[in-house]
């Protein structure tokens, strides 16, 4: 039995999502659960995303950005283990199985495919926080329950750094010592913000988060 699940949160651009799909339908040997969740597409997307294989699950809800969706998502994960996967990424072999490998071990809290430097949040933020390197959110890994159990994505950071403020909380809760997985090179590449560079209203957005996200971990509120 696969221990995880696959969730692609999408709005419009429902092609990338049906490539993504296919893609991994046909380099996977393994037919992991996949979840697809539709945040609030335009009717024409919407109605192409019935073209998603029967095995895939489809979860609709009303426009609430990306927070929302992997929420959504992750209340209706049965694995153990959760893939998030942008719908945005280029497929071009096998790799969940070695993603996952390291929380299969429970040798890692986290798992991803790249580090990136956060250079978005004050200094003082970040030395308060312990780290200044976290994963790339367009294809990471970590265990549902442990997710659950910090109470899932703040959903008050509706699109920009809910990423960034799950894995601290993870971290932060880990029984042991807490460690990042940096696994690859994986046969993937993220075309970046293709699913979400004509969203009107990013930069209000991602500024409206990052003064939320600022907020919240000035006073340390977990």
């Amino acid at each position: 039995m696969p221990d995880a699940t696959i969730i692609i949160p999408q709005h419009d651009c429902a092609e990338l999502t049906l490539a993504a799909v296919r893609a991994l339908r046909s380099r996977e040997s393994q037919r992991w659960p996949i979840i697809v969740v539709d945040d609030g597409s335009s009717p024409g997307p919407a109605a192409e995303l019935g073209q998603l294989p029967g095995d895939v699950q489809l979860l609709r809800q009303p426009h609430r950005g990306v927070t929302a969706a992997w929420n959504l998502g992750l209340r209706h994960v049965s694995t153990p283990l959760v893939v998030l996967l942008n719908n945005d990424v280029l497929i071009d072999g096998a790799w969940v199985d070695r993603l996952i490998e390291p929380l299969r071990l429970s040798s890692a809290v986290l798992s991803g495919v790249e580090l990136r430097q956060e250079r978005a949040v004050p200094a003082a933020i970040l030395q308060r926080l312990g780290r200044t390197e976290f994963l790339a959110g367009w294809c990471w890994a970590f265990r549902a329950e442990a997710a659950r159990e910090v109470g899932g994505f703040d959903s008050t950071l509706w699109l920009y750094f809910s990423d960034t403020d799950l894995q601290v909380r993870l971290l932060s809760s880990a029984a042991t010592a807490a460690e990042l997985a940096v696994i690859g090179p994986l046969p993937l590449r993220h075309v970046g913000h293709a699913s979400t560079r004509f969203l009107p209203g990013r930069s209000v957005q991602w500024h409206a988060d990052r003064a939320r996200f600022i907020a919240k971990w000035a006073g340390d509120r977990r």
